[in-house]
């Protein structure tokens, strides 16, 4: 049963909102401060980070991807079969995404960045967590080579990506106590 319920119900109200002409106009209101205030920061040398949306970084599109596929393939093996290690795999490659969106979301100035580093961190450690309970899931015959093959090759590409984005925070953190 569960919630299901009410998300279909949210939905179908938004399907039936029409949006009115106020909107689009406070829409353009918005855009036009939020430009203004931009152009203001870069003339006083305040550095943005390349990115303006998590959505865009290519180490969370890239682990999001992952763990939704991890959850995919978890999801067609626990119909046959329950196992701590499905859920430790899970865990530990649906984490890092939420991990870097979580330090994203921190920001980059210097008084949020140690927090932002250590929340992409703990997604760094979950993605080995992930890795492990990968050889373990082969080993136990849960999953076949082929499938261990193409997930720890891509759960790799994750952690190490997310390895040189630390790296990467780091020096931007150095870089401002200079």
């Amino acid at each position: 049963m569960g919630w299901d319920w009410l998300l279909d119900e949210l939905d179908a109200r938004e399907e039936s909102e029409i949006p009115d002409e106020d909107d689009y106009k406070m829409d353009d209101i918005l855009d036009d401060e939020e430009d203004e205030g931009e152009g203001w920061k870069k003339s006083t040398g305040y550095e943005t980070y390349e990115f303006d949306s998590v959505k865009n970084l290519p180490v969370y599109k890239k682990s999001f991807q992952y763990g939704l596929d991890a959850v995919r393939l978890v999801g067609e093996i626990a119909k046959k079969r329950q196992d701590a290690v499905l859920s430790n795999f899970v865990e530990g490659a649906t984490v890092p995404g939420a991990k870097i969106s979580g330090g994203f979301a921190m920001g980059f100035d210097m008084h949020s960045l140690g927090g932002n580093i250590a929340n992409c961190k703990r997604g760094l450690a979950a993605a080995r967590r992930a890795l492990n309970a990968l050889d373990i899931m082969l080993e136990e015959g849960i999953i076949d080579r082929k499938v261990h093959a193409d997930f720890y090759q891509r759960g790799k590409e994750v952690r190490d990506e997310l390895e040189e984005y630390i790296i990467e925070l780091r020096r931007r953190f150095e870089r401002g106590i200079e």
